[in-house]
């Protein structure tokens, strides 16, 4: 395509970026096919899409510390926007559910990156990407991937990263059905965790009181929920929910088919 090869030639001929430099320049890529702008509903700005050939043929001009900068920051740019979306969903679900669908081979490729650059962030990032996946766009294959990748990134036991990693194993089974399993996972966490009042642990607890119930054990299941509505007044209400494992605990819904 010698059209690609002209304007890639041309976009490398243009001055260092400058703050009005965007307007005129996507007039120029929309001109040659190379952007295409999508009206989302209720979204006041046009998703832009790229012609899949206009990044390799611009990545390949770089040398290989710019690379590694701009990777590092597009992984920052789309843990932000995965977190954004996370908290947004709440309160505009249309809209922030809208843009992860759009975004999500951006997001899949940034999160895949961050844990194969053990970016501390980075099973956390993988904890709201896998909110969408699993939870609301039903890619549990997807999901289960990237969750069993967080758990092989998420370092030393008792971690932070850790204890994200395992909560979201033990949704990921719950929501699969295999409840005995999920109930395992988090016992394990608790135990971990130990006996003293905490937010993990009380947040571990509820989700564990919401399986238990699956297993048919109801008459153990709702003193462990009581013991976690307890727990969370003890560890502190005002703490801000940061991960699909400490807010999306009513996401958990009923038994899921199969769990008896």
């Amino acid at each position: 395509m010698s059209w690609l090869r002209v304007c890639g030639k041309k976009l490398a001929e243009l001055p260092p970026p400058a703050d009005n430099i965007w307007p005129e320049l996507r007039r120029q890529l929309e001109a040659a096919a190379l952007v295409e702008a999508e009206d989302v509903p209720n979204i006041g700005v046009p998703f832009l899409r790229f012609h899949p050939t206009l990044s390799p043929m611009l990545w390949a001009q770089l040398d290989a510390a710019e690379c590694q900068r701009l990777s590092a920051a597009h992984r920052q740019r789309y843990y932000a926007l995965s977190g954004y979306l996370y908290h947004e969903d709440k309160s505009h679900p249309y809209q922030a559910r809208a843009i992860a669908w759009r975004e999500l081979p951006n997001l899949l490729y940034a999160v895949y990156g961050a844990l194969d650059a053990g970016d501390t962030d980075a099973v956390e990032f993988a904890e709201k990407v896998n909110s969408f996946l699993g939870t609301i766009f039903g890619l549990k294959q997807e999901a289960e991937r990237l969750s069993a990748k967080a758990q092989v990134a998420a370092g030393e036991t008792g971690s932070r990263s850790w204890y994200l990693a395992q909560s979201n194993r033990g949704q990921q089974l719950y929501r699969a059905g295999r409840v005995v399993e999920a109930a395992q996972v988090f016992q394990a966490v608790l135990k971990q965790l130990g006996g003293s009042p905490s937010y993990e642990r009380a947040i571990t607890l509820t989700l564990l009181g919401r399986v238990l119930p699956c297993e048919r054990t109801t008459g153990f299941g709702s003193p462990k929920r009581h013991r976690s509505d307890c727990r969370l007044r003890q560890a502190g209400t005002k703490r801000r929910c940061e991960t699909p494992s400490q807010c999306g605990v009513d996401r958990l819904g009923r038994c899921p088919r199969g769990a008896g």
